[in-house]
C-alpha cells in the first residue's frame, strides 16, 4: 500500500466487477484502521505484514 486513495480507489472498483478473495503485502506504518476497512469490504481476506528493522546496520547484517 503506498496511496490510501489508490487504494479506496482499487476497493471500489474490485468490489463492484469481482468477489473473488485476494491478499496483499504492506508494512505496518501503512495499515489504518480506515484502509482495512476498506480492503474487507472489497473481499481482502488477509493482510500480511512485513517486519522491518529501521537500523539499517541489521538490516545488512541480516
Amino acid at each position: 500500500i503506498v496511496d490510501k486513495q489508490r487504494v479506496k480507489a482499487f476497493c471500489l472498483l474490485y468490489e463492484s466487477k469481482f468477489k473473488i478473495p485476494f491478499s496483499i503485502n504492506s508494512r505496518p506504518d501503512l495499515i489504518d484502521s480506515d484502509t482495512a476497512k476498506t480492503l474487507k469490504k472489497a473481499c481482502c481476506s488477509r493482510i500480511n505484514i512485513g517486519i522491518e528493522s529501521g537500523d539499517e546496520a541489521f538490516r545488512k547484517k541480516h
